[in-house]
């Protein structure tokens, strides 16, 4: 893993990035997101990291063969992001009880395992389990993993919908 890869991990892990100016308490959830490992085109394993706070925005960081070692989009603060960005929190919130407290979260090591998370003033709750399990409408984080869906879906569609330099 990279240093850069590392550090914006680390920074989206530390519930004290996301206190309000206001209370200066960490919230109940204060982000949430999913990890996991996908092949590049050399059939290399990279680690994918998607987190949204409770402040409405949203990142998502990719390993890559880049000198710097990592890709990513940052969401744009627009209503569709921030509606997604809810959305993922509050199905989040909804499975936490179900969920694993754990001191840190655990790197993804499998392809095809998806780690879902949240973070708040409790501590750090984690969940792993197959991507195919995760699509099952009957499974208890069906819909914490859709949300995460969701939200990669916004980050396309703000990429598509950007606004391109006037042609000459």
């Amino acid at each position: 893993m990279t240093s850069a890869f590392e550090n914006m991990r680390a920074f989206w892990l530390d519930a004290n990035n996301f206190k309000t100016k206001d209370t200066k308490e960490t919230p109940a959830i204060c982000v949430c997101g999913i990890e996991f490992c996908m092949l590049d085109h050399y059939q290399k394993p990279k680690k994918v990291f998607i987190a949204t706070s409770h402040l409405g925005n949203a990142s998502m960081y990719f390993e890559n063969n880049s000198p710097s070692g990592i890709g990513g989009v940052i969401g744009k603060d627009s209503k569709e992001m921030k509606k997604a960005s809810f959305d993922f929190l509050t199905e989040a919130q909804n499975c936490q009880k179900n969920m694993t407290k754990t001191e840190t979260l655990p790197l993804p090591s499998k392809i095809g395992k998806i780690t879902l998370f949240l973070i708040g003033k409790d501590g750090i709750f984690t969940h792993t389990e197959n991507e195919d399990s995760l699509r099952n409408q009957n499974n208890l984080f069906c819909k914490f993993y859709m949300a995460s869906q969701h939200l990669i879906g916004v980050f396309r569609w703000q990429q598509d919908n950007e606004q391109k330099p006037a042609q000459a």
